[in-house]
């Protein structure tokens, strides 16, 4: 954009020989869309055919009329790289926001995998915590029925013991 517009001051100084000004940065900006991958290269081509396009103004305001062929196709052809450039841009930019949502909608399937794993571990964690109260509960009332018959088979003891000992006497 620099080169551009110190291009476009120093045309102002020697406009009379605006055509050929015209003519060589028409090219230059034709030549640098080949390159154009290159972000400085890319200031230079919009900087260039915005010139292209003010001297072609310039100079059809200066004489009034479309004066030389030429010039009318550099003024198109400055055009034409100005819509390419825009084209190009907007092709970038849909390319960069398609790149950012991929890497978001990635970040957002990690998370969710994370999410899921999280929960299955928790799921396991509360089944295994589950089962172990399961048996502990189990164990107890083994235990506790345990106990009882062993009571019941005291008591038994003692009323056949008593019993027999009713019969002896």
């Amino acid at each position: 954009m620099v080169v551009g517009l110190l291009v476009l001051g120093v045309s102002f100084l020697v406009l009379s020989c605006s055509v050929c000004v015209c003519l060589v940065v028409g090219l230059l900006g034709c030549c640098s869309w080949s390159w154009s991958s290159c972000s400085c290269s890319r200031f230079f081509l919009l900087g260039s055919s915005s010139l292209v396009l003010l001297l072609g103004l310039l100079v059809l305001v200066k004489r009034g009329k479309m004066a030389r062929f030429p010039l009318f196709i550099f003024l198109v052809l400055g055009l034409w790289c100005m819509a390419a450039f825009s084209i190009d841009e907007l092709e970038q930019r849909r390319q960069s926001r398609l790149e950012q949502l991929r890497a978001l909608k990635k970040q957002v399937a990690v998370r969710e995998k994370r999410k899921i794993e999280n929960q299955q571990q928790d799921d396991r964690g509360r089944d295994m915590e589950r089962n172990r109260e399961r048996k502990r509960n189990h164990d107890d009332d083994y235990t506790e029925r345990e106990r009882l018959r062993r009571e019941r088979a005291r008591e038994r003891l003692k009323e056949k013991d008593s019993k027999r000992k009713t019969q002896r006497e």
